[in-house]
């Protein structure tokens, strides 16, 4: 008799189909899950992040170039995606949630092409389903990937390529491959931080080459059309004297800006729970399809570890990954005991994700008072009038007064160097030389220890939510 061996194909393992009724809750959770998502498109307190990437848009359509006409330290690909919605859509609260429904659809398409990958490791349909949804009910996804940012555009752009290169890799297309090296190329100009997830796969590319899966003439062929975009960026911004802005911008500032932050208490257990999952499948899953996605995991956990990670959007391709590695561990489990356990816990972290979810909004969602504060700065003020930084309540369609960035008080910007040689505003000077109607209260507040200032601001504005509104302007123009 032949010796039972050490190691599970997982290709040859085919899992037990869920139970109809325990399928059919699953179906009932992810479209819970769906309804909270649309709910925190609508609901989600306003981030300033949201603001900046809107009015970055606009400054473009006023034929401003990022980094050298207005301070930026992002890429520019999600500005010129949105570009087309702040121009034709009315500037009121709505055009935020325009830009929230955005990011909802790049994290449903970063949830199938997630699914997509899964089932080509190996993961049955249902329960690879299942993953996805408990995905799309963790609170940091619901809380952070719809907000008005690039982060959930980069990621949906690097897991759609990853299944094309996938599916190059298992049917030779040429298209596919081309296709997969685009929407790579996409993920990095929605934001810089791809290189962390591309990292990884190029050093499973270059592996591939040598093993001849990656073709080198396919290879060179798919790679024509980013370098030739690339070049064209570059010639561009050397033509409009923009090179050395975006370097000093884009990374050096970055760099300086991370600097300042620390670990945080999330980190370490999802780092190591990470890298012991991945370990799990190489290890268990010997001759396991498509195994390489564990080493880009591995790359992008390594610099995870390595880099301070201060806010929650830098957590989000790891969950895809997580999916990913997890569903095909599941699939080569052979006692229906284990499993039904798992789905069972599953299940209950859906509906517990789903109950922490409707709390939070409960708790902390956006009132009436954001929308009233909206609606007060679009009676007092005219496109293009100018306005004081308010970024959690200002219209895009106004001149935010000295626009480096949402607060002028991060420490980097302080310094000339990154003011590209502009004007640093002294922020109670500014407003007392200026007056305008409108005022964000915690943004100004923050300059009551100058007495003056604190007596300026009392005498001349009256307080209405979260905002100051100037005491020249008759209350019936504002009141309901």
């Amino acid at each position: 008799m032949d010796a039972k061996p050490a190691m599970i194909d997982a290709s040859g393992v085919n899992s037990a189909d869920m139970r109809p009724s325990v399928f059919f809750l699953c179906v009932f959770l992810f479209c819970a899950s769906l309804l909270i998502l649309g709910y925190s498109v609508i609901f989600s307190p306003l981030d300033h992040d949201e603001y900046e990437h809107l009015y970055s848009a606009y400054l473009m359509l006023q034929g401003q170039i990022p980094y050298r006409d207005f301070f930026q330290h992002h890429h520019f690909l999600y500005w010129i995606f949105l570009a087309p919605f702040v121009k034709n859509f009315p500037d009121t609260y709505y055009l935020l949630y325009i830009g929230r429904s955005l990011s909802l659809c790049a994290l449903l398409i970063t949830a199938f092409y997630t699914y997509k990958i899964s089932i080509l490791k190996g993961g049955d349909k249902k329960s690879v389903f299942l993953f996805v949804t408990v995905l799309l009910s963790i609170d940091m996804i619901v809380h952070s990937s719809l907000l008005v940012r690039p982060d959930i555009f980069m990621v949906g752009a690097f897991f759609s390529g990853l299944y094309y290169y996938i599916i190059y890799l298992k049917n030779k297309n040429l298209l596919c491959l081309v296709l997969s090296f685009l929407l790579f190329f996409a993920s990095f100009l929605f934001l810089q931080k791809a290189v962390f997830l591309l990292f990884g796969f190029c050093l499973c590319a270059i592996y591939q080459l040598y093993k001849k899966e990656l073709y080198l003439r396919d290879f060179l062929i798919a790679l024509v059309l980013p370098l030739s975009v690339l070049g064209y960026l570059l010639y561009f911004m050397s033509e409009e004297h923009v090179l050395v802005d975006y370097f000093e911008l884009n990374w050096l500032f970055n760099f300086k800006i991370s600097m300042v932050y620390g670990w945080v208490r999330l980190k370490l257990p999802l780092f190591f729970c990470s890298i012991s999952l991945i370990i799990a499948e190489v290890r268990i899953i010997k001759r396991a399809p498509f195994q390489f996605t564990s080493i880009i995991f591995l790359g992008f956990c390594v610099f995870f570890a390595l880099l301070p990670t201060p806010y929650e959007q830098y957590y989000i391709p790891l969950f895809p990954f997580l999916v990913i590695t997890l569903s095909s561990s599941f699939s080569i489990l052979q006692d229906r005991k284990i499993k039904n356990a798992i789905v069972a816990l599953l299940l209950l972290l859906v509906f517990y994700n789903a109950v922490q979810n409707v709390s939070s909004f409960v708790m902390d969602g956006m009132d009436g008072c954001v929308k009233r504060q909206y609606d007060i700065v679009l009676r007092v003020t005219s496109e293009d009038e100018e306005i004081l930084g308010s970024h959690e309540v200002c219209p895009v369609r106004r001149d935010v007064q000295g626009y480096y960035w949402h607060n002028l008080e991060l420490s980097q910007l302080d310094t000339e160097h990154f003011s590209r040689g502009k004007e640093l505003y002294d922020i109670p000077e500014l407003i007392m030389a200026k007056s305008p109607k409108v005022l964000w209260v915690d943004f100004v507040d923050g300059y009551f220890n100058d007495s003056g200032f604190k007596d300026f601001i009392e005498q001349n504005y009256t307080k209405i939510c979260n905002i100051y509104v100037a005491k020249s302007i008759p209350p019936e123009v504002y009141q309901n």
